[in-house]
């Protein structure tokens, strides 16, 4: 049973604080889903329909894949579950004015991104924790606000969920970064044990460590060793191998060392420009 905080449960007021969010930026998909698997647990069917139907007009729209793989994912979900549920979703969907096939606009190919730290990848690492019992529905509310607001920012480091826990000192994060490391199978590794490797550091550019969760810092044999900050987002990896044209492995690094490392790497870039100024 949830928590009764002033009245309401925490799923209550992590579902109004979303519908905030969405205020503020309504076609925010990963904020959406986060919404509608909120309703969903808290058992509330006709909101969580609505949600769903929302985000399959944006992504639809957008031409986004992944989101469109997610609504088609609920669908069949739905499909396989009671009468009641898929009637009530195909009544929705046509009141809504959302017509066609879902599935006709995932096969549009959709040019890789490159960009800020994924929104969406945070808050389903932030998801994945709440369903572990790493985080409580209070805790998690509140790194779910701190995700979207420091996403509209220039930070100068990758923004994800370990630096908003880092930055909010939370008590059990060894205790997370452990559980990450088993679940995900990716060990845990201090950047401090290895010097810095120009050739490795080459490998992947500046923007790309300080806008999207991956450092590359050493080799082993011709494959290249990489610190990442959220050790389930494989497509990141897939992009880092692609990038630097090696196989890459993950490894587990707290925010801290990241930062310090990202920092020393930039500084030396300073440093070597005004030399050859």
């Amino acid at each position: 049973m949830s928590e009764m905080i002033g009245g309401k449960s925490e799923q209550e007021q992590s579902a109004e604080m979303l519908q905030q969010i969405l205020e503020v930026m309504p076609s925010d998909i990963p904020t959406m889903k986060t919404l509608y698997n909120t309703h969903l647990q808290m058992g509330s069917l006709e909101p969580a329909l609505e949600m769903l139907v929302r985000i399959e007009k944006v992504a639809t729209s957008m031409k986004d894949d992944a989101a469109i793989s997610f609504v088609l994912e609920q669908y069949a979900a739905a499909e396989n579950a009671s009468p009641e549920f898929k009637e009530q979703m195909v009544r929705l969907r046509e009141t809504q004015g959302v017509t066609g096939s879902v599935a006709a606009a995932s096969e549009s190919t959709l040019p890789e991104e490159i960009g800020a730290t994924s929104l969406e990848s945070e808050m389903s690492l932030a998801w994945e924790l709440l369903q572990d019992e790493q985080l409580t529905q209070e805790e998690y509310s509140e790194v779910v606000g701190d995700l979207t607001e420091m996403m509209s920012k220039d930070v100068g480091v990758p923004v994800t969920l370990l630096h908003v826990l880092n930055d909010r000192n939370f008590s059990r994060f060894e205790r997370l970064m452990a559980h990450l490391s088993e679940k995900a199978n990716v060990p845990i590794l201090s950047l401090e044990s290895f010097e810095e490797n120009e050739e490795a550091e080459k490998a992947l550019s500046i923007e790309f460590s300080s806008t999207r969760g991956v450092l590359s810092f050493g080799f082993v044999g011709e494959d290249l060793l990489v610190a990442v900050l959220n050790p389930f987002d494989h497509k990141l990896l897939s992009e880092a191998t692609q990038r630097s044209g090696r196989t890459c492995h993950a490894f587990l690094v707290s925010p801290y060392e990241y930062d310090k490392r990202l920092n020393e790497r930039k500084k030396a870039i300073r440093e070597n420009e005004k030399e050859e100024e």
